[in-house]
């Protein structure tokens, strides 16, 4: 993977993250909510960016926690019927991506797929009060 590809994954989320952390420090915030991927820990390989972006996320929601400060990292698996696999389907058939399709399988195995009205509880959950 070159530097390019990288920096293209990660710092969207990364530099996005700290500025909002950062711009909201000191505002009295009833929640602070992150949408990471379970991809931050179980990826392949050839998605270790996204992996890495993804992990960034659930550090600064423990960090901002340390700091008493709301946060919260939800660790989504595939959401049906979005999201990058969903509209680039022919890009995880090729052979150089046969471990992410793999990691994809095995993660379609091993957790549900969810749907978007789903994803929307969770995110209500998340945000009520302690």
């Amino acid at each position: 993977m070159s530097l390019e590809s990288w920096h293209k994954v990660l710092d969207p989320k990364v530099k996005g993250t700290i500025n909002l952390h950062e711009a909201l420090l000191h505002e009295p915030l009833d929640f602070f909510v992150m949408t990471s991927s379970t991809l931050g820990t179980i990826g392949a390989s050839t998605q270790s960016n996204y992996a890495a972006a993804n992990a960034f996320l659930d550090s600064m929601a423990r960090h901002r926690w340390s700091l008493g400060l709301e946060a919260c990292s939800i660790a989504l698996g595939m959401v049906v019927g979005v999201g990058h696999v969903e509209s680039h389907p022919g890009e995880f058939t090729f052979a150089a991506h046969h471990k992410a399709q793999q990691t994809i399988a095995n993660m379609k195995q091993t957790l549900r797929d969810l749907s978007s009205r789903e994803v929307y509880t969770v995110f209500l959950q998340t945000t009520s009060s302690r």
